[in-house]
């Protein structure tokens, strides 16, 4: 990861830690619960969100991958066919010289 990414991550965390103990601080004694997470489990959870990224990514390109199979055999379907009528265009041009 580059330290600017880093950087970014790092700052997007404090300002997202300073927002959640704001609200806490700001509300009713309603609730009083907040979790805090140690770092392990904080990498444990971008990581989980990470993986579920790289799968939504993986399907969308299996996906794509499949239209291209397809696309493929059309191309050699109508290769194939061009190629017959050509062979018999050459035939009769041949029978006729």
């Amino acid at each position: 990861m580059s330290n600017s990414k880093g950087a970014d991550i790092h700052n997007w965390f404090d300002k997202m830690t300073e927002a959640l103990i704001g609200d806490l601080s700001q509300q009713d004694n309603h609730s009083n619960s907040c979790v805090f997470l140690d770092s392990k489990t904080i990498n444990l959870l971008i990581i989980y969100m990470m993986m579920n990224k790289e799968m939504e990514i993986s399907k969308k390109n299996m996906h794509q991958g499949e239209q291209l199979i397809e696309i493929e055999k059309e191309i050699d379907a109508l290769i194939a066919e061009n190629n017959q009528q050509f062979k018999e265009l050459i035939k009769e041009a041949k029978k006729r010289s």
